[in-house]
């Protein structure tokens, strides 16, 4: 692994990052914005100008604490979860700059990590109240599909999805939960406990052709698991040996 290069956030304590056609953003949970840059083929960086958004304000006061940035995947819109003020901001994307922030009150509590299915609806966690709900997200508006369908477990923090089903990693419980994702995108709990990670995930990624999930632990620690196309999860291997600095951070290609 070889460092291409770098560029400014033009803010503190950046929490995660998202690309799609030679334009990312990044998201900082100490400022409470998000800003752009380009990148290239070859690795090169280069400051978005003018492309610093602010999220939408915690009316609580003190920071959202920002979670997750991702475009969706037609790339009109961006999506932030934002865990302190339980919102999900949304950010319509033109010409690679994206709009003011547009706030949406998270139908679960602590709204944390998320993605989309291959029809464009997004699957988000949801920590405080252990469950993940669905929603349209792009051109045609924003809407609540599945409200906070509970996984019954605790913490659910990072989720991943794959071949029709989401996959929500349960930081309390050590666990890994399962949902179906019907086609117009509502959500039904598969498996409760589809997987044990013996300790609290810390994030979770899936390989490129969506056969492989990864869930990082505390410590050092990499799992994994085969991903059937029913949505089942098969243990594989625990691996001793990444970073054990910091809390978070995992990919997978």
């Amino acid at each position: 692994m070889v460092l291409r290069d770098t560029v400014p956030t033009l803010g503190s304590l950046p929490v995660s990052v998202t690309a799609r056609g030679g334009v990312g953003y990044a998201v900082t949970q100490g400022s409470d914005t998000i800003t752009g840059f380009r990148y290239a083929s070859d690795g090169d960086l280069s400051p978005l100008p003018g492309s610093t958004r602010a999220l939408t304000p915690n009316p609580a006061g003190g920071i959202t604490d920002a979670a997750q940035i991702q475009f969706t995947p037609d790339g009109s819109a961006l999506l932030v979860t934002e865990k302190a003020s339980n919102t999900l901001d949304t950010f319509a994307v033109r010409g690679g700059y994206a709009g003011a922030a547009v706030p949406h009150a998270s139908a679960g509590t602590t709204p944390y990590g998320f993605d989309f299915d291959a029809r464009g609806h997004a699957i988000v966690s949801e920590a405080a109240s252990g469950s993940a709900s669905s929603y349209a997200v792009g051109r045609r508006g924003f809407g609540v599909i599945s409200p906070a369908v509970s996984d019954t477990q605790a913490a659910a923090c990072w989720l991943v999805v794959a071949h029709g089903y989401a996959h929500a990693v349960n930081a309390a419980s050590g666990t890994v939960s399962s949902y179906g994702i019907a086609k117009d995108g509502s959500l039904t709990l598969k498996d409760a406990i589809a997987a044990n990670t013996g300790t609290g995930g810390t994030d979770a990624a899936l390989s490129a052709d969506q056969r492989y999930l990864y869930v990082r632990m505390g410590g050092g620690v990499v799992s994994s698991w085969s991903v059937g196309r029913d949505g089942s999860l098969t243990d594989l291997d625990t691996t001793q040996g990444a970073p054990a600095f910091g809390t978070a951070g995992l990919a997978a290609s």
